[in-house]
């Protein structure tokens, strides 16, 4: 479910909420407000990323994943993964 709401937010607004400093942060409370009346409980990881038209980079990740930006086959940005241990 969390995956169809957030993609429906992208489709509505392709650049996040109108004025919206963070715009995935945004979208993902949104969709988890939505999962929360539904009264859908669960967790999962989540990583997204929304390089605007002005080049700006947002990268949201929540979870035990993570993202890389590579160029020239070197990697110059990474987030970190929000994992404490093996399978927690």
């Amino acid at each position: 479910q969390l995956a169809a709401i957030l993609q429906r937010e992208f489709r509505k607004s392709p650049c996040g909420p109108e004025g919206a400093e963070r715009p995935l942060q945004a979208m993902l409370q949104t969709a988890h407000r939505e999962l929360d009346l539904a009264q859908l409980p669960g967790s999962c990881t989540v990583c997204l990323a929304l390089l605007k038209a002005d080049g700006e980079l947002h990268i949201l990740n929540l979870g035990d994943s993570a993202l890389h930006i590579v160029r020239d086959g070197v990697t110059v940005f990474k987030t970190v993964e929000q994992q404490h241990y093996f399978n927690c």
